[in-house]
């Protein structure tokens, strides 16, 4: 995948919130396994952290009859509302049982956010068991108690991230390409 890096950008003070990013325009199957159920159990161990919960689609009502008040669903988000969100969040969360490393997880890091995940991203995000509500709050508690880590955790990915422009994407498809025209 690609991003267009530039128009991410990090806020100098970070907000003490959690932001998750997914459609939930699928079947309850499917939402399962965003893993968004142990995010919503984290959010009620912790309940003074706020949680931002953004995308749309038919799942959107039960979710949120079944959220903690701590919860904030903002529906779908494109362009210039998603981005400042990102930007504002010090923590972005993807709880999901069958994700790889994806779109949402490139802009986060491009935002400069600390990253919790069941996706190994190294030293630059805390790895998480799936369908483990009691990590997720682990990690999430861990960051906000350490935002000197969290603040460089979020640097680190924000450079990871520069290497994932569509320009250097494109590059490498183009490499791609010439390899196998030479055959």
């Amino acid at each position: 995948p690609g991003i267009d890096w530039e128009k991410f950008q990090v806020k100098r003070e970070k907000e003490l919130f959690v932001i998750f990013v997914g459609s939930m325009n699928m079947n309850d199957a499917l939402i399962r396994l965003k893993g968004i159920k142990y995010l919503l159990d984290a959010a009620r161990m912790l309940p003074d952290v706020k949680f931002f919960i953004v995308g749309g689609g038919k799942a959107l009502k039960k979710l949120k009859r079944d959220s903690p008040k701590n919860v904030v669903f903002t529906g779908t988000l494109v362009g210039e509302p998603l981005i400042e969100l990102y930007a504002r969040a010090q923590i972005f969360c993807l709880p999901s049982l069958s994700e790889g490393f994806g779109l949402t997880i490139l802009e986060a890091m491009a935002s400069g956010c600390a990253i919790v995940s069941t996706i190994d991203l190294g030293q630059e995000g805390i790895l998480i068991k799936p369908k483990s509500s009691e990590q997720i709050k682990n990690a999430i508690e861990f960051l906000l108690k350490n935002p000197a880590k969290a603040l460089r955790m979020g640097k680190k990915n924000r450079k990871i991230a520069k290497k994932f422009t569509w320009d250097n994407f494109l590059e490498s498809l183009l490499k791609i390409y010439s390899l196998i025209a030479k055959r």
